[in-house]
C-alpha cells in the first residue's frame, strides 16, 4: 500500500490527485455561507426560525456582554475553545465587551497587548512551528546564534520522535541537549571567536584560550595566554573576553560574534544584569574596544561545546606568556576542532 499526505488526496482530479472532499473545510465553508445568509437576507424563513431559536434578543453578531473571557468557550482554538493564559489584569468576570472598541469595531489592541504581555508567555500554545520561529526571532534580535540553537534542539526532538515511531528507543533529554550544543558556524562574511579560561590555583596563575573561526569552521587564528595573578574564575573569564577583543581587533576582524560558556559574562555585556565590582571596569573596556568593529554581537553556548576555546586555555599552563597561531591551526586543536563542527560543514 502506498501512503500519500490528506493535502494531496483532497486535490482535485484535474491536478493528478483524487479529489476527496476535505469534510472539515467542507462543513466551515457550510457554516459561513449560513453565516453570511444570517447577515444579509433578514427576511427569509431561514433568519426567522434561527432568531427565533438561538438569538431572539440579540443580533447575529453578538456584543460580548454575556461571554465571559476567562470561563467561556469563545476562542477558535479546538483543543479548549477557551483563553488559556493566566489570569492578571481583567478580573474573574470580565466579559468580552471589555476588549472591544464599539466606536470603530475593532479590538482594543492597548488593553489586550498590556494582558498579553503581562502573562510572559513566549508564544501562544496553538501557534504553528512558523509562528514560534518568528516570535523567537522577534525576541533574539539579530542574534542568529540563538534562533540557530533553538532549530538545532528543535530538530533534535523532531528526529527523536520520529525515531520512536519506528520503533527506535527514544533518547534522553540530555543527549539532545548535548548535541544541540556543539559549535554553530556565523553567517558568510562574518567571524566567531570562543574565549574560554583555566584556572591554576596551585600555580596562583590563569590562563585565557581564544579561537577565531569563520563560517567554514576553519582557524583564522588561535591564541593562548597566561595571566600571573590569583584570580577567581569570573575575573579570568572577564579578562579572556578582553584579550579575545583585543587579539581580534589586531587581526583585523571587522564583522564579528564573541562566543563563550560564562552566562554571567554573556548577561553583563548584553546589560541584561549589572556587573559585578570585581569585573566592572574589565567590562566596561571590553565595550570601549568594541567600538574598532563595524558590526559585533555576543553569545553563550555550553561547556561542550567550547572544548577547543578551553583545551587553548589549559595549554597556557605551559606558556611563559602567550603563544599565537595565525593562519594556521595547532597540532593539538586538530582532532577536538574536526569534533566540534556540526556535521552541515
Amino acid at each position: 500500500m502506498v501512503w500519500m499526505k490528506w493535502n494531496k488526496l483532497c486535490s482535485p482530479k484535474a491536478k493528478g490527485d483524487m479529489g476527496f472532499r476535505d469534510l472539515k473545510a467542507f462543513n466551515l465553508a457550510l457554516l459561513a455561507k449560513q453565516g453570511w445568509r444570517l447577515q444579509h437576507e433578514s427576511n427569509s424563513l431561514f433568519y426567522h426560525v434561527f432568531k427565533s431559536k438561538y438569538f431572539p434578543d440579540t443580533s447575529f453578531i453578538g456584543n460580548g456582554k454575556k461571554v465571559c473571557i476567562w470561563k467561556d468557550k469563545w476562542t477558535p482554538f479546538p483543543s479548549t475553545y477557551r483563553v488559556v493564559s493566566p489570569r492578571i489584569l481583567l478580573p474573574e468576570d470580565a466579559t468580552v465587551d471589555t476588549l472591544i472598541d464599539f466606536d470603530h469595531r475593532l479590538w482594543r489592541a492597548d488593553l489586550v497587548r498590556s494582558v498579553w504581555d503581562s502573562c510572559n508567555l513566549l508564544v501562544d500554545c496553538h501557534w504553528n512551528f512558523a509562528d514560534v520561529v518568528w516570535r523567537i526571532g522577534c525576541d533574539v534580535g539579530s542574534s542568529t546564534t540563538c534562533l540557530a540553537q533553538f532549530m538545532a534542539i528543535a530538530w533534535n526532538i523532531w528526529r527523536n520522535r520520529n525515531g520512536i515511531r519506528h520503533g527506535e528507543q527514544p533518547k534522553k533529554k540530555e543527549n539532545m541537549i548535548l548535541k544541540a550544543s556543539s559549535w554553530l558556524p556565523p553567517q558568510p562574511g562574518v567571524y566567531k571567536v570562543n574565549v574560554d579560561e583555566a584556572v591554576f590555583k596551585n600555580l596562583s596563575s590563569a590562563g585565557m584560550g581564544v579561537l577565531i573561526r569563520d563560517y567554514k569552521g576553519q582557524v583564522v587564528a588561535a591564541l593562548s595566554q597566561r595571566v600571573f595573578a590569583p584570580l577567581g574564575s569570573l575575573e579570568v573569564e572577564a579578562k579572556a573576553m578582553e584579550a579575545a577583543v583585543i587579539f581580534a581587533r589586531d587581526v583585523g576582524i571587522q564583522n564579528i560574534i564573541f562566543e563563550g560558556d560564562s552566562l554571567q559574562v554573556y548577561n553583563c555585556l548584553h546589560g541584561s544584569s549589572k556587573a559585578p565590582p570585581a569585573v566592572a571596569n574589565v567590562l566596561n573596556g571590553i565595550l570601549f574596544h568594541l567600538q574598532s568593529f563595524c558590526s559585533f554581537d555576543f553569545s553563550h553556548i555550553r561547556r561542550e561545546g567550547n572544548k577547543p576555546a578551553h583545551i587553548l586555555a589549559q595549554h597556557a599552563k605551559f606558556v611563559d606568556d602567550f603563544v599565537a597561531w595565525v593562519e594556521e591551526t595547532p597540532s593539538f586543536l586538530e582532532t577536538v576542532i574536526a569534533s566540534n563542527l556540526p556535521d552541515s560543514i
